[in-house]
């Protein structure tokens, strides 16, 4: 009697690790650079970069939501760029933005250590926290950095103040 209760446990105590191992492992979020460089490749002093983190089924509610900031490394700089997407719910994905400072340079391209995201409180319509982790992205070859000088491009670039200037020289 004892060996068929015994055995009886182990077979339900297998069909349960079964479906555990069977189980769809927690998606990772991804991470992309969504802007480009107005002049096609490399982005210049006050141009914004966003990048997205995406691959969320639906976020609902979001303490402290614009709070949050990725790290983006510029040139083996790690700089701080905070959410600049405005909240709403069942978003699928959050932006964050950074505008390039003057004398940062990163001539092979930014790139974003893995799971660079802090000061986010986020969670989904049950109440759960959101998994914020994402993998890195190496140096993006299309999405360089020169902050020597304002990339001005059209007749009234709308980011441009004398402020985002910061030192750089205009040729007109």
């Amino acid at each position: 009697m004892r060996g068929r209760v015994l055995a009886a446990a182990l077979a339900v105590l297998a069909g349960a690790l079964a479906g555990f191992a069977a189980a769809p492992a927690f998606a990772q979020n991804t991470v992309t650079i969504t802007s480009s460089p107005a002049s096609g490749t490399t982005y210049g002093v006050g141009e914004r970069i966003i990048i997205r983190l995406a691959g969320f089924a639906e976020m609902w509610s979001a303490s402290s939501f614009t709070s949050g900031r990725m790290r983006v490394n510029i040139g083996g700089t790690n700089v701080q760029a905070p959410v600049c997407s405005s909240y709403a719910t069942r978003r699928t994905y959050m932006d964050y933005c950074y505008h390039v400072q003057a004398g940062q340079i990163d001539t092979n391209g930014i790139s974003i250590p893995a799971n660079s995201i802090s000061g986010h409180a986020i969670r989904d319509g049950s109440n759960n926290n959101i998994n914020l982790n994402h993998a890195a992205v190496n140096d993006q070859s299309g999405h360089k950095v020169d902050g020597s000088v304002a990339n001005l491009t059209g007749s009234t670039p709308g980011w441009l103040t004398w402020g985002s200037l910061n030192g750089g020289s205009v040729e007109v």
